[in-house]
């Protein structure tokens, strides 16, 4: 498969040697890992602790209490991809607090999620709740099933959620799926989802309304990303062309919950046999 970078100007139509953008070819990298751990004995109670070692930043989150995150830009002597791998976890236990914030507006009650099933599932295999799709040198990609979303007495708000966390070199990306769990024909109506990320020197959030019907059948998104000081939009004058062989173009596009282009591959022909069934939706 043959991935080519151009910019969004019409090409000359004189040939020239094309040189790769310095921002193309990045130095940067990422890391993740389980603080306390992946398999646990049954006695053993140290909470699931999803660690983000980036180029740019560090970020801790507790699955079973998202109020107790950790954040952390990085210091002015940027580490290198070797020398990140030797550095160790003990930083993580110290990083600033910070908190993952996601509320839901309904029916003039405020919720808020507290927790995901890979936090506070008491069987021993709980992380599967926790669902890796990437993990990489330039990104981590993680899915958390089963959100718990709590009102400030404790009732739980009726609701599938899910959240998505991509997290690039100089970039965090949360996205929320959510629905309700609800008989009412007409559904939620004026509902509204915020995201927040809040630490030291970290701010940013997004909220959106939905007007409704908003019914069980339903879900909606939203995302947030946290981008680093300096970190250049990942759309911004660049179009991305995939080709297979020599004539099968793949559609690209910009997916916001990536933060990255984005290929649909749809039955690519290959020269080997996989040797599993396709469980994602995208290749």
């Amino acid at each position: 498969m043959l991935f080519i970078l151009c910019g969004c100007d019409t090409p000359n139509t004189k040939k020239e040697t094309t040189h790769v953008p310095s921002v193309v070819r990045t130095s940067g990298y990422t890391y993740s890992c389980w603080l306390n751990g992946w398999r646990k004995h049954k006695a053993e109670q140290s909470p699931e602790i999803l660690a983000i070692q980036a180029s740019e930043y560090d970020f801790t989150l507790n699955l079973a209490d998202f109020c107790k995150a950790g954040f952390a830009r990085a210091t002015k002597k940027h580490l290198s991809y070797a020398e990140a791998l030797s550095t160790g976890t003990e930083r993580f236990y110290q990083l600033p607090a910070a908190e993952v914030a996601i509320t839901m507006e309904v029916d003039g009650k405020t919720y808020r999620a507290v927790s995901c099933a890979a936090g506070t599932d008491t069987d021993v295999r709980r992380l599967g709740s926790a669902k890796m799709w990437e993990s990489g040198r330039f990104v981590q990609h993680f899915e958390f099933v089963d959100l718990s979303f709590n009102d400030p007495g404790g009732k739980t708000l009726g609701c599938t959620c899910n959240l998505d966390l991509v997290a690039w070199p100089d970039s965090l990306t949360l996205t929320v799926a959510l629905a309700p769990h609800t008989s009412k024909a007409e559904g939620w109506r004026d509902a509204r989802v915020k995201i927040q990320l809040k630490g030291e020197k970290l701010d940013c959030q997004t909220e959106k309304t939905y007007a409704g019907p908003w019914c069980s059948s339903t879900t909606n998104s939203l995302t947030l990303t946290y981008n680093a000081p300096g970190r250049i939009a990942s759309n911004k004058g660049l179009a991305v062309q995939v080709i297979s062989g020599t004539n099968y173009v793949i559609p690209v596009a910009f997916e916001t919950e990536k933060n990255c282009f984005v290929a649909s591959a749809q039955k690519i022909n290959r020269a080997f046999k996989t040797g599993y069934t396709d469980i994602r939706d995208y290749d």
